[in-house]
C-alpha cells in the first residue's frame, strides 16, 4: 500500500547552487508553506495540506535541520507526511 501511495507523489525539479540549504530549496517549490516559529522555520503544509512532515535525502533521514543541511550534489529530497497512528495507549490513574 505504501509503495502505491509513494508512486502518486508530485515530482518537482529545482536548480540551486552547491551548498544551498534544503530550506532555501523548499522556498523555490510551489505548494510548500514554511512558517517561522521562535526563530526556526518549519514546513507546515504541502499543497495546502497541513500536517507534520519529515524529510529524507537520497533515501536517508538526515541528522540535521532543513536550515543546516547543505546540498553538495544532485539529490532527491522526499517529504513524508507523518500519519498519526496510535502505537501505545497509556492510561494514567492518580494514586489515592
Amino acid at each position: 500500500m505504501d509503495s502505491l501511495l509513494n508512486s502518486l507523489a508530485d515530482i518537482c525539479e529545482v536548480n540551486v547552487p552547491k551548498g544551498a540549504s534544503i530550506l532555501e530549496t523548499l522556498k523555490k517549490v510551489s505548494g510548500v508553506e514554511v512558517k517561522e516559529v521562535r526563530d526556526k522555520e518549519f514546513v507546515i503544509s504541502i499543497d495546502g495540506e497541513q500536517s507534520f512532515y519529515m524529510y529524507e535525502v537520497n533515501g536517508k533521514p538526515p541528522d540535521t535541520t532543513v536550515e543546516d543541511f547543505k546540498i553538495e550534489k544532485d539529490s532527491t529530497i522526499e517529504w513524508k507526511k507523518l500519519v498519526p497512528v496510535t502505537r501505545k495507549r497509556i492510561i494514567v490513574k492518580i494514586e489515592t
